[in-house]
C-alpha cells in the first residue's frame, strides 16, 4: 500500500505478519547538517512537545544526566508504536538513567488524536518528551526508513544510530553503566533510494531477473546462452526482432532461424521482421525511410537469468511468458506434416564410443576434425542443426536413450576429396561419417509442432 501526504511519502509493507516502514523523507538538503557518530550535537531548542507540562525544552537538558534516545516514529509505523511502549516502560523503571524524545513530523492535532483514542490506549508515552511538526532534527539526523533511533551522551556526544532492534533495557543500561559504550547495529540508510524508481542497487547482486529493453545503439544483434546438460540458468537477446525473441525459445536457444517452422498470424507483418531482402517491400508506405529507422523501434534486448538452472523445457515457458506479456503475441503450435530428417541407431552397426567421460561436454570443429566430447545425441543433434545454414529440417530423434547417453568420437575429413578441394564441412559428408558409425538420417514426411505466432 503507498499513501503520500503533503510532506512525505509512505511506503507500507505488510509480509507474514511483519510490517516493515519505508519513510521517504521530502527533505531535499538532507547533507547540509547531518550529523554523524562522533560529532558533538548542538544546543537546540525543541518546540511543540505536547505531553508535558512546557511545550518547549533545551535539548542539553534531556542528555546532560546521562543517556538521551532520540526516537523518530510516525503514528502509521507499528514498530514504532510498540517502540514506544516498551521505552515509556523502561523509563519508568530507570527513571534517572535516560531521557527520550519521541519525534514525528505529523502535525500535533493528529498526534494528539492518535493517542487519546480508544483504540491506541495500549501505547503509552507519559514518561517520553513528544515532540510534532519536526523540521529541525530530522535535518540533523536524516533518515528514510522508521524506527530510527539516536543514541547521545551526557557530553551530547553522538553515539550511535540504530533502528528498533537495539532498543533494549540491557542495552540501555549497558549504555549508562559502561561509559557510552554500545554494542549496537549501526543504522545508515541509503539517501537516495526511492521504491517509487526503477531499482538498481541490486543490479550486480541479482538472484532472478526479467528485463526487456528497447535497442541499443553502439552493439551489434546476437545471443548468449549459459546452458549445460538440458539446463539453463540464463538467456541474453541483444537488438533481436520479436520473431527472433520467440523463436530462441521455441528452438532451445538455436541462433539460426528456420522460417519454414514458424507462422505469424498478425495485420502487421513489419513488426516481425526486418525490412531487408525480400521483405524490404515491407517498409513501403510506412513511416520509416530505412532499415536503420525501423530498428530503433522494432529491436530489443531481453535478458532472463535465474539463480539456479532450471530444464530447458521449463526455461522456454519462462521465456513465453515474458514475451507474451510484453509483446501482447501469443504462442501456439501446430501439428503440421513436414520434412524431417528421421534419426534411429543401428544396433547391429553401433560403432559410437559411449563410454562417460570426466571432460566438459563439448562439440565442436577444429581444423580438419570434428570432435564429440561427453555429449549427447540430443546435443549433437542440436549442434548441427545451428552450425549448417542449408538445414531447414527438423531432427526428430528415435533412438532409445538418446539423453542418458554420453558419446565421445572424432570425425576425421582431412582425406575427405570435398575437404581437400574446399576447406569446409559438408552435412552430407558429417552425415556419410555418422552413419558409418551406426546412426540412420532419412528424409521423411512427419508431423511437427510448428511455431505459430499470433497478435492478441
Amino acid at each position: 500500500m503507498v499513501t503520500k501526504s503533503k510532506n512525505s511519502t509512505f511506503l507500507l509493507i505488510i509480509k507474514h505478519s511483519v510490517v516493515i516502514i519505508l519513510l521517504l523523507a521530502s527533505i531535499k538538503s538532507f547533507g547540509q547538517n547531518e550529523l554523524k557518530i562522533g560529532d558533538q550535537v548542538p544546543d537546540l531548542e525543541i518546540n511543540n512537545i505536547i505531553n508535558q507540562s512546557k511545550n518547549k525544552l533545551q535539548l542539553k537538558d534531556l542528555y546532560k544526566n546521562g543517556l538521551l534516545i532520540i526516537n523518530f516514529w510516525a503514528t502509521w509505523c507499528a514498530p514504532c508504536l510498540k517502540e514506544l511502549t516498551l521505552l515509556d516502560s523502561i523509563k519508568k523503571k530507570q527513571p534517572q538513567k535516560f531521557n527520550v524524545l519521541s519525534v514525528s513530523y505529523e502535525k500535533s492535532q493528529s498526534i494528539s488524536t492518535f493517542l487519546s483514542s480508544k483504540r491506541n490506549q495500549d501505547i503509552k508515552t507519559s514518561s517520553l518528551n513528544v515532540e510534532t511538526d519536526d523540521t529541525l532534527l530530522t535535518k540533523y539526523f536524516p533518515h528514510k526508513f522508521l524506527p530510527h533511533n539516536i543514541w547521545i551522551d551526557s557530553l551530547g556526544i553522538v553515539r550511535a544510530i540504530t533502528g528498533g532492534k537495539d532498543i533494549t533495557e540491557a542495552n540501555v543500561l549497558n549504555f549508562y553503566n559502561e561509559s557510552r559504550n554500545l554494542a549496537a547495529n549501526i543504522k545508515k540508510d541509503n539517501m537516495t533510494f526511492n521504491p517509487l524508481e526503477t531499482f538498481h542497487l541490486g543490479d550486480s547482486l541479482f538472484k532472478y531477473r526479467s528485463i526487456i529493453t528497447p535497442r541499443f545503439n553502439g552493439i551489434n544483434g546476437g545471443m548468449s546462452v549459459r546452458s549445460s546438460g538440458g539446463l539453463t540458468d540464463r538467456f541474453f537477446q541483444y537488438n533481436g526482432t520479436i520473431t527472433q525473441l520467440y523463436w530462441a525459445a521455441y528452438s532451445f536457444f538455436n541462433p539460426r532461424i528456420k522460417h519454414n517452422l514458424i507462422k505469424v498470424q498478425t495485420q502487421d507483418s513489419l513488426k516481425f521482421y526486418w525490412p531487408v531482402g525480400k521483405n524490404k517491400h515491407l517498409l513501403a508506405g510506412s513511416k520509416y525511410d530505412d532499415k536503420d529507422e525501423w530498428a530503433k523501434e522494432n529491436t530489443f534486448c531481453y535478458e532472463l537469468s535465474l539463480d539456479q538452472p532450471v530444464p530447458d523445457s521449463v526455461f522456454r515457458n519462462y521465456m513465453f511468458n515474458d514475451l507474451e506479456r510484453f509483446f501482447k503475441i501469443s504462442v501456439s503450435f501446430d501439428m503440421t506434416k513436414i520434412p524431417c530428417w528421421v534419426v534411429s541407431m543401428d544396433k547391429k552397426n553401433n560403432k559410437l564410443l559411449s563410454t562417460a567421460s570426466s571432460n566438459e561436454a563439448m562439440i565442436s570443429f577444429s581444423a580438419s576434425k570434428m570432435i564429440v566430447q561427453n555429449s549427447t545425441l540430443e546435443e549433437l543433434l542440436k549442434f548441427l542443426s545451428m552450425n549448417f545454414q542449408k538445414l531447414d529440417e527438423p531432427f526428430i530423434n528415435e533412438t532409445a536413450d538418446a539423453c542418458q547417453t554420453r558419446l565421445n568420437f572424432v570425425l576425421d575429413f582431412s582425406s575427405d576429396t570435398d575437404f581437400a578441394e574446399k576447406k569446409i564441412f559438408t552435412l552430407e559428408a558429417v552425415f556419410k561419417k555418422l552413419r558409418r558409425l551406426g546412426l540412420s538420417f532419412r528424409k521423411e514426411m512427419r508431423t511437427y509442432p510448428i511455431l505459430v505466432l499470433k497478435d492478441t
